[in-house]
């Protein structure tokens, strides 16, 4: 009489996957971080896309950010397949960093020269970075000059997280012009500027 051979039990895999999003799509092997739990008599690991079963692959992708499933079965010598199993591989995401500004119109005037850009409340400190390179360290950054200023820190989830916000300046320099005497054709002009405002005559 012939009998069928003996199905392999579904066994549990040990390990996971749950790291940040990386800045470029890189492919990991599932077997590096899903292994059969000790004990596990040898046998073929295999994993697969789809849960048909009809797609194997042996890596997964580390962005972009999401939650990514995978099936596999698992082989003894002298039987058949396992049942599938299900592993989830967790990419986590970069967060944005909403920057708050006072003014809230983020623009730099004559009557409000410096404009204060404030991440959210943090225990660590986040990392500024200014239209023209420089950097400073702190949960505040006072912007004095337009631009795009930059914020990187570490989000809720323990991952990079940045943001970035455009500071506008509008300074209007109105040029008076002023007759030096009553009925005189000698005109005295003169450009107003936020640091000289006054015009003598």
């Amino acid at each position: 009489e012939n009998r069928l051979p003996e199905k392999t039990k579904t066994p549990t895999l040990d390990g996971k996957y749950e790291e940040c999003e990386t800045e470029t799509e890189q492919n990991l092997n599932i077997s590096d971080y899903f292994k059969v739990e000790s004990g596990t008599p040898s046998g073929t690991l295999k994993f697969y896309k789809d849960s048909e079963l009809k797609i194997p692959t042996t890596t997964f992708k580390t962005a972009p950010a999401g939650k990514q499933t995978y099936y596999y079965t698992y082989q003894e010598s002298g039987k058949s397949p396992s049942p599938k199993g299900t592993i989830t591989v967790t990419v986590k995401g970069n967060e944005t960093i909403i920057i708050t500004p006072s003014p809230s119109n983020a623009t730099i005037t004559c009557n409000n020269p410096t404009v204060t850009l404030s991440g959210p409340a943090s225990t660590t400190q986040y990392e500024w970075t200014t239209p023209n390179g420089d950097t400073g360290l702190g949960n505040n950054f006072q912007a004095t000059s337009a631009g795009t200023y930059k914020i990187k820190g570490t989000g809720s989830n323990s991952c990079p997280a940045n943001g970035s916000i455009q500071v506008i300046e509008s300074k209007v320099y109105p040029t008076i012009l002023a007759l030096t005497s009553k009925n005189s054709k000698n005109v005295v002009s003169k450009d107003i500027t936020c640091d000289e405002d006054v015009l003598t005559i």
